[in-house]
């Protein structure tokens, strides 16, 4: 009955200090009523009258009785919001008795598991909450900022117990907590912020995944989805509900026959896809173990409700709506992968025939869309940031970018400059070096970028699942400007020059060309259209290879029009095939 009364008593004095008509420095109170509290009943703040009770009875609470899970439970989060209380005395206690619930946990369990639980949810109601947003957001985080960076860091330090790595990993990890959310706070909600925001989303997933945090990783997964829906780019929203698919238990290994092996030629296409759209590695919808079958709890995350159901259930509703999602991006060679799954899982799990005889007739449509509709990609620009005053998660980097469907170079370099209006821009031929790394200018470089696969990055030929002769030129033109982490781009190279030796008498065999790939961290496309570049080659062509080259592409090009020319219904030729022969027939060009 004690530990009963104790709860009730911290629950209803906890929230008397968090009242808003007791704080006589709110903006919302009249000046009528802060004259009548002070003047005529002269009661002065009430708040002090419930600080000294709660810290009284506070002081008879032994360490096990503070460690407990229901006094955790009911005591961290109003903590927590009032250290950005208006009274000095709140804001003392507050922080008195929040870190001697962190000391209370820690000796009795060795970590900060369940305090640092509802710490995470704390800061997140409090920097994500309407009022912090439109009113005091800054004010807010800097306390409680203040609160783990600074005061209970000196506290840590001056305690026996507390001093020590595995506590003070708890101080850093929430310290890195407060910037992700103030990084998703900061920026709007618009087209011009999308990659900063889908940044923050994304290192914010890694921080609770790294917690374990699974319920905050999947709600900022919809988050980050519905929010990339919304600005149009359907294929990454798709990406972003897969990550929470990725998270479902799966039984069934991988049939190691099933892997397509092409040695020196990179990796199969089905492989990239995978990779790409999320497929849980060995996860093939043939899944008939425990795991698979276990029931999850309902899943309520506010912008989406998951009914209790089972883990292949939870996870054919998020493939579902991904393939909504991707036939919405005319991903239709995507959709097809993960219905893929889906038919797996109908025909020798389930055996929902009605559900399948659905998905094959949605396939039978994609199919034909893939070899009848023409799609226009976008354009890829590798982007260079050096200066010491960019942010840090850019300075002194090189990135990929996604652009929109035909995006010309000078349009992208446009939006690009817009965030950097102090801006000065280097030409491609110049190799930054430290005078540009430590400048105070903020100089940009921005190249245009052509797809290739993971051999060429070494000189080796194209990977045969791009250049197969059978490929359909639809289908050829789909694989080279997706499941691709590769890419290059070109600035002329005079040898001679370079050696030290004048010039010869044709200048044209002095020009080379050299041909400088970069390779991203991940796949496109995925959530992210901002990628870092993580590797770059050097390969150099001379004049002749660039002809043969540049003639090998040619007919390629022709070869796809010829094919896409005999299918209709007259045999004619469009004005598309007319004006690329006519580029190589009559071709005003010297030499």
């Amino acid at each position: 009955h004690t530990e009963v009364l104790d709860d009730k008593l911290f629950d209803v004095g906890l929230a008397l200090l968090r009242e808003e008509s007791l704080d006589l420095a709110s903006s919302s109170m009249s000046q009528a009523r802060k004259n009548f509290i002070q003047d005529v009943g002269k009661y002065g703040d009430l708040r002090l009258k419930v600080v000294p009770i709660l810290e009284a009875r506070w002081e008879h609470l032994d360490q096990v009785r503070r460690s407990a899970t229901t006094t955790i439970d009911l005591m961290v989060k109003p903590l927590l919001k009032l250290v950005t209380s208006s009274s000095p005395e709140v804001v003392d206690m507050s922080k008195n008795m929040f870190f001697e619930l962190l000391r209370a946990e820690f000796s009795s369990t060795r970590d900060f598991k369940h305090v640092g639980r509802h710490a995470v949810d704390a800061i997140d109601d409090i920097i994500n909450s309407e009022t912090t947003a439109q009113h005091d957001g800054e004010a807010v985080e800097s306390q409680l900022l203040v609160l783990f960076r600074d005061d209970l860091a000196v506290r840590f330090d001056g305690d026996d117990l507390l001093n020590c790595t595995e506590a003070k990993r708890f101080l850093k990890e929430t310290t890195e907590l407060f910037g992700l959310l103030r990084a998703l706070a900061i920026h709007p909600k618009n087209a011009e912020y999308e990659d900063e925001r889908v940044y923050a989303y994304m290192k914010l997933m890694e921080f609770f995944d790294h917690l374990q945090r699974h319920d905050s990783y999947i709600k900022y997964a919809h988050m980050m989805s519905k929010e990339l829906s919304a600005l149009g780019l359907h294929t990454e929203a798709a990406s972003a509900l897969l990550l929470h698919a990725r998270l479902l238990g799966c039984d069934t290994p991988r049939d190691p026959s099933t892997v397509s092996t092409h040695g020196a030629d990179a990796v199969a296409v089905e492989d990239l896809l995978e990779e790409s759209i999320g497929v849980a590695p060995g996860c093939h919808g043939d899944c008939k173990g425990p795991r698979a079958h276990q029931v999850l709890d309902e899943l309520d995350l506010g912008i989406i409700v998951f009914q209790e159901q089972t883990s292949l259930g939870r996870r054919e509703k998020l493939y579902m709506q991904a393939i909504e999602l991707l036939e919405r991006g005319q991903q239709w060679e995507m959709a097809l992968q993960l219905a893929d799954t889906l038919r797996r899982q109908f025909s020798t799990v389930t055996f929902e025939y009605d559900k399948l005889s659905k998905l094959l007739l949605q396939c039978a449509a994609w199919y034909d869309q893939i070899m009848n509709v023409e799609r226009f990609y976008p354009s890829v620009f590798r982007v260079g940031y050096y200066g010491k005053n960019y942010p840090p998660e850019i300075r002194n980097k090189e990135f990929v970018y996604r652009g929109a469907a035909l995006e010309q170079i000078i349009d992208f370099t446009a939006r690009i400059k817009m965030k950097f209006p102090k801006h000065e821009m280097l030409p491609p031929k110049i190799t930054p070096g430290d005078e540009h790394r430590e400048s105070e200018t903020y100089y940009l470089q921005i190249s245009k970028l052509t797809p290739a696969t993971r051999p060429e990055m070494t000189d080796q030929p194209p990977a045969s699942f791009v250049t197969d002769h059978r490929l359909p030129g639809n289908l050829r033109l789909w694989r080279s400007n997706n499941c691709v982490d590769t890419f290059f781009y070109t600035r002329p190279f005079n040898k001679r020059k370079q050696m030290g030796r004048p010039k010869s008498s044709n200048e044209f065999l002095d020009l080379w060309v050299e041909k400088r790939f970069v390779r991203t961290s991940r796949i496109y496309p995925g959530t992210q259209r901002r990628l870092q570049i993580m590797e770059q080659g050097t390969v150099f062509r001379n004049p002749i290879e660039m002809a043969l080259e540049s003639m090998v592409d040619k007919n390629a090009e022709l070869e796809v029009k010829i094919k896409t020319m005999e299918t209709l219904d007259d045999g004619g030729a469009d004005q598309s095939y007319t004006m690329a022969l006519n580029g190589v027939v009559d071709a005003a060009v010297n030499g």
